[in-house]
């Protein structure tokens, strides 16, 4: 399998052939339609779906974070029963 490795400013990424493949498979699928076109409007609506979407579940996340951070406070908190016993 072939690799290709490409500099970026994170490192490097490596690509496989199989990975450029589906790339190529991808970019036959995109259409360029003028602004104001039913097309340009349904695709427009579905980014915006989109990405109300990711910013909906970046919010879930920090508010399981934080739900998780208060939790393990309480039991960091908590008096241990066997501290009672000795």
């Amino acid at each position: 399998m072939r690799q290709f490795m490409i500099k970026t400013s994170l490192g490097r990424l490596m690509y496989s052939s199989q990975d450029i493949y589906q790339a190529k498979s991808i970019c036959q699928d995109l259409l360029i339609v003028h602004s104001g076109n039913e097309a340009y409007r349904k695709a427009n609506q579905e980014k915006d779906l989109f990405l109300e979407f990711m910013s909906h579940q970046q919010r879930l996340y920090k508010k399981l974070a934080l739900e998780e951070r208060l939790f393990l406070q309480m039991l960091q908190l908590q008096p241990r029963l066997d501290s009672f016993f000795c």
